[in-house]
């Protein structure tokens, strides 16, 4: 797939974005133009510029980060592993 503008059924997919941020909003853009709903932007692919256009656009956009920083949304599993699924409250991988 060369685009998220090509994905079958954008409304049910979440897209992961591992892109500079400079590429993430392109993708963004993207995104909310084929009519995904949520995205996940990994650690180094976001900046508050990339949170705010997300925002404009009507994603739910969900950020890896520390408590301090623009977007916490929390612990990652893959990154956590079991530890970030009981931060969710997911229990057991």
């Amino acid at each position: 797939m060369r685009s998220v503008r090509d994905l079958p059924k954008p409304a049910e997919t979440s897209v992961s974005i591992i892109t500079p941020p400079g590429i993430t909003r392109q993708v963004l853009a993207d995104a909310a133009d084929a009519g995904v709903k949520r995205v996940w932007m990994q650690p180094g692919a976001w900046d508050e510029a990339c949170v705010e256009f997300a925002k404009e656009r009507g994603l739910e956009a969900v950020v890896y980060g520390h408590e301090q920083e623009l977007g916490y949304e929390g612990a990652c599993v893959l990154v956590h592993g079991e530890e970030g699924m009981r931060a969710a409250g997911r229990g057991k991988l």
